[in-house]
């Protein structure tokens, strides 16, 4: 035995029934227990004497380790004294019998079946086991089992050696029972729901935990849940579509899902526990959503619904036209666009106020949502503006129908609060595929129809062809035309004399925008002047007129002669710019012309748009020591409370009153009255379009101040202005 490095003590060499050992290192057993075994064709006698031997062996841990020897079938060929011991069974109970005898149901299949795959495959297994003893009793060991290999390398026996960990073991579970209890309670106060599933060993899903104050509030306890599949809770729809979500995260992908349940929505993290690169279980939060949902919903309705009409916006009409086109280019479906545009709640705002304009705006929306929805959809742009999407049209000229509907309802009057208001509306038509073959395309062209409508055709509908094609290049290219003017100095003022009519001498001049293009001649203001408004090309052109009038006059006072106060009409988008006001007096200071020299022409509407803000400006003006004049008097609201309101210096009465005057009485009383108006404010008053002897005298008779005209002069060039006027300033005309 000395081969084998186990000595017998002295003291023991006498005893006859049991040898007792000193107790040698488990890994040397073991190592000499495989080079004693590790031969082939073991007789039944090699075998016997070589057990013999093991048991010998054996004899030395035998009082204080635990030794089983099973055969490859698991079935019990040997069990020491301790092995006895802690099983509680005789030896005679043990031997023959399978291991499953000892088998305590504390672990699954899964546990012994990877035990089995190890041992089977020639390799050592560790690990710790819960069995049960005869009385019923469990314990737990620490266990190790080697298997015994032939030569051939398989094994044709297993030697467990196990040792008892069973009060450590009660210790950790006591500890572990101490952590899930406060676990518990941490999990009861969160305000989600915590839960986890597990599989058997048919491969069902169940859940083990389903706890938290959220479970509470939907009135679910652990107990409905423990060990119980989805569908034992939840219903059948409900519950297949969680076995999808949970056969996911078992292939070990982290999945996340709403879920709807008793009128909440629930959203639901699942994450896979994997041990040994097997998903074991998966652990699920969740919370309740439920509020954000009607939270997003909100938020998500406001982004894609005008706030006053309630009408789907510009965004949701981007996103389905989309949506159509992606649709019909599949089986090439026409259908059309109707951009709307309705004239009069801009009017309707200023003269009766914003409350009436917001309701005239809701009611002929919810009018016109009934009559476009057998159609198609109608969509609110943004102020007065609307767009259609139309259903499947048989060709383009159905939608000059779908037009004529839209435009009969609008053009009856709409009854708001004891108002009748009149509407008008202009409607441009585009048509897939004829008119675009991308979205952009086919609402561009709907645009150019409709700006075709109100500006040029003098129509309220059409639909976009050549026509309107060769209409929109013009203005493209008038407008690129218009920006190179502008840097390369093309424009020019002309300067039309003001006259006062009673002492009858020049005492002023409005400067007028001239520009003569190379490319395209000379170009009307009338023509280019709304193009930049259109195109915001007005803030450039307005402050190069500015900077010039202010220039020339400068110079003209430079050089000598009488100073002149020179006018300069500014368009509304100027006057409600926040930079009009620090512009001019950058140009005031630039030029050094003393501002009493200059004087603003402003439109009766440009003014009436934001009142408390145009009158801001206008005392503005007026502490420059600019002076503010009113257009085109006559021409647009008259309101004689305004007259009141704003701090101007004069009236400019409108030429269509002025040049029928001696024809027409009812125009003589008009200018008459518009005279004696602004009289009674302490306004003076300049008469535009003078163009007989016999019309000043009129306008003289009945105490008019200033009068301009083709009588006097057309607009002329500055050095002609010079040459005609000013030398001769204060004399005769």
């Amino acid at each position: 035995m000395n081969d084998y490095n186990i000595s017998r003590t002295n003291s023991n060499l006498n005893k006859p029934k049991r040898k007792q050992y000193q107790i040698a290192p488990l890994t040397e057993v073991l190592d000499q227990l495989t080079s004693i075994v590790s031969f082939s064709d073991i007789t039944f006698d090699d075998c016997k004497k070589q057990l013999t031997q093991i048991l010998e062996l054996m004899g030395a841990v035998d009082q204080s380790v635990i030794i089983g020897i099973t055969d490859t079938a698991g079935r019990i060929i040997y069990a020491n004294d301790m092995f006895c011991q802690i099983t509680k069974y005789t030896r005679e109970e043990l031997i023959g019998r399978n291991h499953r005898i000892l088998k305590s149901d504390y672990h699954d299949n899964l546990f012994f079946k990877n035990m089995w795959d190890t041992i089977v495959a020639g390799e050592k297994w560790e690990g710790e086991i819960k069995n049960k003893a005869k009385d019923g009793t469990h314990y737990w060991v620490k266990t190790t089992i080697v298997p015994i290999l032939n030569n051939e390398g398989k094994p044709f026996m297993y030697i467990s050696i196990r040792s008892e960990i069973t009060e450590g073991k009660k210790a950790q579970e006591q500890l572990y029972s101490a952590l899930q209890e406060e676990y518990r309670q941490t999990v009861s106060a969160l305000d989600t729901i915590i839960f986890k599933v597990k599989k058997n060993t048919d491969g069902k899903m169940y859940f083990t935990l389903f706890a938290g104050k959220l479970a509470e509030k939907l009135d679910y306890s652990n107990e409905d849940f423990h060990h119980k599949t989805a569908e034992q809770v939840f219903d059948k729809k409900d519950a297949d579509y969680l076995y999808q979500q949970f056969h996911l995260a078992f292939s070990n992908k982290k999945v996340n899902f709403k879920l709807h349940i008793k009128g909440k929505t629930l959203f639901i993290s699942l994450s896979p526990i994997v041990l040994d690169d097997v998903v074991v279980e998966i652990v699920g939060n969740v919370s309740d959503i439920t509020e954000l949902e009607k939270a997003h919903e909100t938020i998500n309705d406001m982004a894609y619904h005008d706030v006053v009409t309630d009408l789907p916006n510009q965004r949701l009409f981007n996103n389905d036209l989309d949506k159509k086109f992606r649709k019909v280019q599949k089986r090439t479906e026409p259908f059309g666009i109707l951009c709307l545009k309705i004239n009069g709640f801009t009017k309707t705002n200023e003269l009766l106020g914003h409350e009436v304009g917001e309701k005239l705006v809701c009611s002929i929306s919810t009018t016109l949502k009934k009559v476009v929805q057998s159609f198609g959809v109608l969509y609110r742009s943004e102020g007065s503006r609307f767009l259609i999407i139309t259903k499947t049209i048989e060709s383009p000229d159905q939608l000059k129908d779908f037009a004529e509907i839209i435009q009969k309802e609008i053009s009856k009057i709409q009854q708001i609060d004891n108002h009748e208001i009149r509407l008008t509306s202009n409607i441009g038509a585009s048509a897939y595929p004829e008119c675009g073959n991308d979205p952009q395309q086919l609402v561009k062209s709907a645009y150019i129809a409709l700006n075709y409508s109100r500006y040029k055709a003098f129509c309220n509908y059409k639909y976009y062809t050549m026509e309107v094609h060769n209409y929109y290049q013009e203005n493209e290219l008038l407008e690129q035309a218009l920006k190179h003017a502008i840097e390369n100095h093309e424009l020019s003022l002309h300067y039309q004399p003001k006259v006062d009519i009673k002492h009858n001498r020049i005492i002023g001049a409005e400067a007028l925008i001239r520009w003569n293009s190379p490319q395209l001649g000379s170009v009307s203001p009338a023509k280019f002047i709304p193009l930049a408004e259109e195109t915001g090309l007005i803030f450039a052109l307005g402050e190069w007129v500015l900077q010039e009038a202010c220039r020339q006059n400068m110079e003209w006072i430079s050089m000598g002669y009488s100073p002149l106060k020179v006018a300069v009409n500014i368009s509304p988008l100027e006057l409600q710019h926040s930079m009009f006001i620090p512009k001019l007096q950058n140009i005031l200071e630039r030029t050094g012309l003393d501002p009493k020299y200059l004087e603003i022409e402003i439109t009766e509407n440009s003014i009436m748009n934001d009142q408390e803000e145009s009158i801001e400006i206008i005392k503005k003006l007026r502490d420059l020591g600019v002076t503010v004049a009113i257009d085109d008097f006559g021409t647009g609201y008259s309101s004689l409370s305004y007259l009141k309101k704003f701090p101007v210096n004069s009236l400019k009465i409108d030429q269509c009153f002025i040049k029928d005057v001696m024809q027409t009485p009812s125009d003589a009383q008009l200018v008459i009255g518009m005279i004696n108006i602004a009289h009674v404010f302490g306004l003076e008053v300049v008469a535009e379009g003078v163009e007989t002897l016999e019309v000043a005298d009129f306008l003289k008779s009945y105490h008019c101040e200033q009068v301009q005209g083709y009588y006097y002069s057309k607009p002329i060039p500055a050095d002609r202005f010079e040459e005609k006027f000013l030398i001769m300033a204060h004399a005769s005309l």
